[in-house]
């Protein structure tokens, strides 16, 4: 048989076609298919270049890339499914922040989820690496205290978004119904700004398994033995309420109250300043709880429950009271109630009169609060002013300033701060003077 040799359109001579009407329709059809293949010639070439610029956008990105997915995990508890993933800062000097997770399954059913992200608070970190303002606050507060509980966070956890060091992010939602399927695979990407750049990084698919169940469920062992993933998993599944605790000091300490009158056991969470109990003596309903107890330098503890839902806390404040009744439990919001009754207290017993150096520097304090907040106020609206043209000042009888909305909230939060501190001061002073004036009359009317 002899070889066919195919001809391309190209190599066609149209000429030589002559003007005979099939030979003519021919010709037409011939044109069209070469416009045809110069169109799809063209749509090629543009897919290619778009390919290549996607191919240079992900290859940029992926060297931009701080963040990597190190370890994924699951968990089970309270009917939450627990999702942990286990994220590493590679550049120890830049900050990931924002850091954020979006799943989608492979169902037709909306997948609802919640996220939490945990950092790592690096004790041999440089006190003169810049962290963000969120990080800084709460590491300096953690850093008060005496010697003896300073630099021990060998087991602490910040909940942030973002991330400097070593941070696990875990995504809870509710176990699905395996009736239809008995697995369920979820895809996703880890978003996060570094740098003023907007950054991705895939997250590699995840299966939950019907038959895995019994593999993830959390155990008693582990929670009670400090497994960081099993507690980061109670705080990630359980409703959070935060109140405050006021304690008298006695012969027995608040955490040996807990552990040896309630019997709550004691969580082996290598912390200084908190102290964790897990709930397992009561009934199904507070069963499975954790208390976070954190003291703090002026004697007022956090004290924070972690249980299925809110209405477990009432039941096991209950039995809390019934056990250490001089123990004083209040909404955090509530803070400021204790932290004046406490400085009137102790001025109080340091206060004869009004003229005691004590009373006299107190109201040193309150006049100073009252000045930096003036000296604040003029200092925000100084800088406005000089951000105006000098002839709009000239001529405009009415000056608008305009201020940033971040500058403006960062002004008002430091403006929060002192005035919250100044009324403090304020009702202190007003009820000490109620009270020595009670004392004097009441001894006036004795002689």
């Amino acid at each position: 048989m002899e070889d066919i040799e195919f001809i391309e359109l190209n190599d066609i001579d149209i000429d030589e076609i002559g003007s005979d009407p099939i030979r003519k329709f021919l010709l037409h059809k011939l044109k069209e298919i070469q416009l045809n293949n110069e169109d799809l010639e063209t749509q090629i070439n543009r897919r290619k270049e778009v390919l290549n610029k996607c191919l240079e956008k992900v290859t940029t990105e992926l060297k931009q890339n701080i963040l990597e997915v190190t370890n994924v995990w699951q968990k089970i508890f309270h009917g939450k499914w627990i999702i942990g993933i286990e994220v590493k800062n590679a550049d120890e000097s830049g900050v990931a922040q924002n850091v954020d997770v979006t799943l989608q399954w492979d169902a037709a059913a909306s997948f609802t989820y919640r996220t939490n992200c945990f950092n790592r608070f690096k004790p041999f970190a440089s006190r003169n690496e810049k962290l963000p303002n969120e990080l800084a606050a709460i590491t300096k507060t953690m850093e008060k205290g005496n010697t003896k509980t300073s630099n021990f966070f060998e087991n602490e956890c910040l909940r942030s978004t973002d991330i400097k060091n070593i941070a696990t992010i875990l995504v809870s939602f509710p176990i699905p119904e395996f009736t239809d399927r008995q697995n369920y695979q979820l895809t996703g990407i880890l978003t996060y700004e570094y740098k003023t750049k907007e950054l991705h990084l895939n997250i590699s698919t995840i299966e939950i398994s019907v038959s895995d169940m019994h593999l993830h469920d959390l155990k008693k062992y582990d929670i009670v033995s400090g497994d960081e993933k099993a507690f980061l998993s109670i705080l990630a599944a359980s409703e959070e309420i935060h109140l405050i605790a006021e304690y008298e000091l006695n012969n027995t300490s608040l955490e040996k109250r807990l552990e040896f009158d309630c019997l709550f056991k004691k969580i082996n969470i290598r912390s200084k300043r908190k102290s964790s109990f897990f709930v397992d003596c009561l009934s199904e309903v507070a069963n499975d709880t954790v208390i976070i107890l954190q003291q703090h330098d002026d004697n007022i503890y956090d004290f924070l429950i972690y249980a299925r839902d809110k209405s477990v806390c009432q039941f096991l404040l209950h039995y809390i009271y019934k056990l250490i009744p001089t123990l004083l439990i209040l909404p955090k919001e509530h803070r400021h109630i204790l932290t004046e009754h406490r400085e009137l207290k102790t001025l109080l017993s340091q206060c004869q009169s009004t003229h005691d150096s004590n009373f006299q520097n107190k109201l040193k304090g309150f006049l100073k609060s009252m000045e930096a907040q003036m000296f604040l106020v003029e200092k925000f609206c100084n800088k406005k002013i000089d951000q105006i043209p000098l002839q709009d000042l000239q001529n405009t009888e009415e000056i608008s300033l305009k201020a940033d909305l971040n500058d403006y909230q960062k002004f008002r939060l430091q403006l929060s701060d002192l005035e919250h501190q100044t009324d403090l001061q304020h009702r202190v002073i007003c009820n000490l003077i109620e009270s020595l004036n009670i004392g004097v009359e009441m001894e006036v009317a004795n002689n």
